[in-house]
């Protein structure tokens, strides 16, 4: 089982921030993350904390906000086949090899605002180039700005993107939201108005989607998508017996964090009911 999200990150241009998304990313157990809205303009921006950890590879943001990007836990048999990126930093495609399996991912910022046709031409443009290959192993996530159905939005007056609906009926991309949840859950909400404009799409990989769950967080004003996909032909990923990469040991960074972390964690002990619960949350 992996657990694959996306996330419009509001901004990650600092260490503090990317040391928050480190700790939701393990303590959601988050394998994968497609993210945008960085506003990173370097790749020097990347600091330890997150990279210690992580590989994160961007498309850089070319204005003062912007910018997608994709993380993968180091932890796994990843290797990255090749990667896409659009000139406008909004789309980026990676395939991938996990384990034995190839797999397809497609992180998506499309524009936002009042000016559908500019969504509309870059759904019908840009995103279906993105998609001219085969489809059979990718998930699509993103921040989409749109709805395609009425009920994704709390507001009786919100356009639906009948562009976006058209192009994810004829190639049968299925929104896994609805293959395991009945209800509504807004993933962006201001001034009491809500909506699901982050979504995931998969195609036969649908089949193989456990779970999908929206997780609201401190560190954006969106809440993060996660999807579990029990992804076939890998290793089982999930609550095993744990052993541990030691050759983290040897890193200076991780080893001088671990130290300064493990006094404040000793210091909270007081703050739980018993020690049973204080060694399992922390």
């Amino acid at each position: 089982m992996y657990n694959i999200a996306s996330l419009n990150i509001n901004g990650l241009n600092n260490k503090f921030k990317q040391k928050a998304l480190v700790n939701f990313l393990k303590f959601n157990k988050i394998d994968i993350l497609l993210f945008q809205e960085h506003n990173i303009r370097s790749e020097n921006c990347i600091s330890t904390e997150l990279s210690d950890y992580y590989s994160v590879h961007l498309n850089l943001s070319i204005a003062h906000k912007g910018g997608t990007g994709i993380i993968i836990d180091k932890s796994l048999d990843v290797t990255v086949r090749n990667c896409e990126k659009s000139a406008d930093a909004r789309l980026m495609s990676m395939n991938i090899k996990i384990y034995n399996k190839q797999l397809h991912l497609i992180n998506v910022y499309a524009p936002s605002g009042s000016n559908n046709k500019d969504r509309d031409d870059f759904f019908k443009n840009d995103l279906t180039y993105y998609f001219r290959n085969n489809l059979d192993n990718s998930i699509i996530g993103g921040d989409f700005n749109c709805i395609t159905s009425p009920r994704d939005s709390s507001s009786n007056y919100t356009h639906v993107c009948k562009t976006l609906l058209c192009i994810n009926r004829d190639l049968a991309l299925k929104d896994v939201w609805w293959l395991k949840n009945r209800t509504i859950e807004y993933t962006f909400v201001r001034n009491d108005y809500g909506s699901r404009i982050d979504r995931m799409y998969t195609k036969n990989l649908s089949n193989y989607v456990k779970d999908v769950k929206v997780k609201h967080t401190n560190i954006s004003d969106h809440s993060c998508v996660i999807v579990d996909i029990d992804i076939p032909n890998t290793p089982k990923n999930g609550p095993y017996y744990w052993k541990m990469n030691t050759s983290l040991l040897e890193n200076k960074n991780i080893k001088k964090d671990f130290i300064l972390e493990w006094v404040n964690i000793k210091n909270s002990i007081s703050k739980y009911e018993n020690i049973n619960i204080w060694w399992e949350l922390c």
